[in-house]
């Protein structure tokens, strides 16, 4: 079902203004963007943001090649699938770095950790070092616990205009929103280490909050792989080019780490 903005105002039983946003790993996200922009417009004074993901009812293959058209068409046809394009710039930031294979590891043992204290999470349950180092090569150097699985899930959120939520006890506000695009594929990029959308995106958030890196206390960022988050934390200036695996491998971005 492609057509859920005209689903959910069904399931709802309302008759109002609804819109369905792609924009792959990223839809959550400029969905969110999307209903700042139009409350910011002054056009809505509230609006209902909402996420769902069914995957598993198809064989892995089938999703997979799902999960590709998102990607260049000429990747696609050479036979890459995402993990593939991700095992390649974990490649170059290895050979660029002094990161080693075991830091990939790193990320999905501190997530585990994380999600071990969330019963709704989908593999609530710690790992080690070694389970991570052990389990089957994906696409070299990518292992099966470095990737993220298929997974089925739903959020909603509700954003309104400043003065809408006034007299709400405990409001939580939104400081800066901004969204970049840019190639698509990855033979057009400038390099493979960084991605340039994130940075700026970054930049023109902190502009907009008045705050910097620095300032942050808790980060979600993506991690669709491992090589995702440690270039996500630098692409984001928590850390400096080439050093973001080192704070996975001090412990610093993890619950009670100094970041």
């Amino acid at each position: 079902q492609n057509h859920l903005s005209a689903l959910l105002t069904e399931e709802l039983g309302v008759s109002i203004p609804a819109v369905r946003v792609e924009a792959a790993c990223a839809s959550g996200g400029l969905a969110v963007a999307q209903a700042c922009l139009a409350i910011n417009s002054g056009q809505y004074k509230t609006v209902l943001v909402v996420g769902v993901e069914k995957m598993t009812d198809l064989p892995t293959k089938q999703v997979s090649n799902g999960l590709m058209t998102a990607a260049f068409h000429s990747e696609q046809a050479s036979g890459l699938s995402f993990v593939g394009l991700y095992a390649l710039m974990a490649r170059q930031y290895l050979e660029t770095y002094s990161a080693e294979e075991r830091d990939l590891a790193y990320p999905a043992v501190k997530n585990h950790f994380h999600a071990s204290l969330n019963k709704k999470a989908h593999f609530s349950f710690p790992i080690s070092l070694e389970q991570v180092l052990q389990s089957p090569l994906i696409a070299s150097p990518l292992r099966l616990f470095e990737c993220s699985p298929i997974s089925d899930g739903a959020a909603a959120l509700v954003l309104a205009d400043p003065e809408v939520v006034k007299n709400c006890l405990e409001p939580v506000y939104i400081t800066a929103s901004s969204m970049v695009s840019e190639s698509l594929s990855l033979e057009s990029r400038s390099g493979l280490t960084e991605i340039e959308s994130t940075k700026k995106a970054a930049e023109k958030a902190y502009q907009q909050a008045g705050l910097g890196p620095k300032d942050l206390s808790l980060l979600e960022v993506h991690d669709c792989f491992s090589i995702a988050e440690i270039i996500a934390l630098e692409d984001l200036g928590v850390y400096p080019r080439g050093e973001g695996y080192l704070g996975l491998r001090n412990g610093e971005v993890r619950l009670g780490g100094k970041q």
